[in-house]
């Protein structure tokens, strides 16, 4: 049994300006960020906007909130729906305090898989490995234990028309979306990404998968559009399989469910609940996707590489 590390005593947070709207990062889908050791959520405590506030792990509230919500820039950082703050510790080991951003190694938070990591290679953590209501966060070194592991995971359709409804009134009208930001859809079996065979735009081509190329190449990037749908950087279609266990092509965008595949937790689903899969769990090269019912097997789960 892996024995509770130490935490820190609180440090002294410097007070960094608040950005301009002008000099807000662009907003993406918000998302919750969900511990796997207990599914509570990152909350900003008391919803206070305050610099220095700290971040706590609490129970998903019934209605989103917009300081249990996040989302990725443009660059991938997390940052929060409340007020655009990202998270801060002076150093390993130190609680984890919500700043504006000044560009710091420290408040760079990506996802990396189930881990969530900052560019001083420290890996967010619950402290003390505590399932307590307002428990906090700290940076620490990798373990692999469950309270450094973590999912994301979109609102519902409902939850999130109030999310949106609460940002509008909080930041005026800023956009909540943003179809700019380009990522990898890399698989958890293999590691190869999502990818448009031989970079045609014309509909009906093959998804398969391959492995990431060397230079960035729009049939292998993807964006969410201002609904969470997933989109390829290459000509704005959509993924489409005709039935359910039936083979993707890709098409432009008509609203069938079959084409709204969102991401939720590890998996790609679309709005006739159907997981993207890759057929026969192949780890070829040139391997064909399809959309099939859930099973719980790697060949259905997924991460996000942004780019």
């Amino acid at each position: 049994m892996v024995e509770p590390q130490p935490c820190r005593a609180a440090a002294q947070y410097a007070v960094y300006p608040t950005k301009t709207q002008s000099q807000t990062p662009a907003r993406q889908n918000l998302f919750y960020i969900v511990s796997e050791m207990n599914c509570k959520v990152l909350d900003i405590r008391g919803a206070n906007v305050t610099p220095g506030t700290s971040v706590i792990m609490w129970k998903k509230k019934a209605k989103a909130e917009p300081n249990q919500l996040w989302y990725f820039d443009s660059q991938g950082i997390i940052h929060s729906a409340l007020n655009d703050f990202v998270m801060e510790s002076i150093a390993g080991g130190e609680k984890i305090k919500m700043v504006s951003y000044n560009g710091d190694v420290r408040q760079q938070w990506t996802l990396d898989s189930n881990r969530i990591v900052n560019k001083a290679h420290e890996c967010l953590d619950i402290c003390g490995q505590s399932n307590s209501d307002g428990a906090e966060l700290v940076s620490y070194q990798y373990k692999g234990t469950a309270n450094q592991h973590w999912r994301i995971e979109y609102p519902s359709e409902k939850s999130s028309a109030v999310s949106v409804s609460s940002l509008s009134s909080a930041m005026g009208n800023m956009s909540v979306y943003n179809t700019t930001s380009k990522f990898y859809i890399v698989s958890e079996m293999n590691c190869k990404v999502l990818d448009i065979s031989g970079a045609s735009p014309v509909p009906g081509t093959k998804l398969i998968m391959w492995p990431k190329k060397g230079n960035l190449e729009f049939n292998q990037l993807w964006h969410f559009d201002s609904q969470g749908i997933i989109r390829s950087a290459l000509n704005d279609f959509v993924m489409e399989p005709s039935a359910d266990g039936a083979k993707i092509k890709m098409m432009p965008y008509n609203g069938n469910p079959r084409q709204q595949w969102t991401l939720e937790g590890n998996r790609i689903i679309n709005k006739a609940h159907e997981c993207l899969d890759i057929s026969g769990e192949s780890k070829k090269d040139g391997a064909e996707l399809v959309s099939y019912k859930y099973k719980g097997s790697a060949n259905q789960h997924w991460r996000l590489q942004y780019v």
